[in-house]
């Protein structure tokens, strides 16, 4: 009896470490900052680069190098704002910019009783339609003019 429980042990130990042997153990993800900045860690040990992550309720971007990135950025043809912890903007004012749901910078239309043109078009849009225009950095305010 000693016998068989003494090698049910060894071969449990066994199979146990080969499993470990395997590289099927996994890390927490977690974020890690070095000299140049902050970058997110997956379980796997990969990393996003260039491309938008979900992480923890929250959108951020990675730069192609890995590194998250902060501040006014120019993406796929569309300004978003990541705030300082790198967390995406949404449905809120930016200065003078309104960032929708998407997150990307509202452009040419109205947000409340604003509207938005940061383009020439938008504004020559504007005023031959009849409104007033009253601007204001990035804001345009526009009332019917009657």
């Amino acid at each position: 009896m000693k016998k068989q429980t003494i090698a049910a042990a060894l071969a449990a130990a066994l199979v146990g470490s080969a499993f470990l042997g395997t590289g099927m153990q996994t890390e927490a993800a977690q974020w890690v900052q070095d000299g140049t900045g902050w970058w997110y860690q997956e379980d796997n040990g990969s990393y996003p680069a260039g491309t938008w992550s979900y992480i923890n309720d929250a959108w951020y971007y990675f730069d192609g190098s890995g590194y998250m990135l902060t501040g006014w950025q120019w993406i796929g043809g569309t300004w978003y704002y990541l705030h300082s912890n790198g967390t995406m903007a949404a449905n809120q004012w930016v200065g003078n910019y309104y960032l929708t749901d998407s997150g990307a910078m509202a452009v040419n239309q109205w947000i409340g009783n604003y509207y938005v043109a940061v383009t020439v078009r938008g504004y020559r849009d504007m005023v031959r339609s009849g409104y007033r225009i009253a601007m204001a950095g990035g804001i345009v305010t526009a009332t019917a003019d009657m």
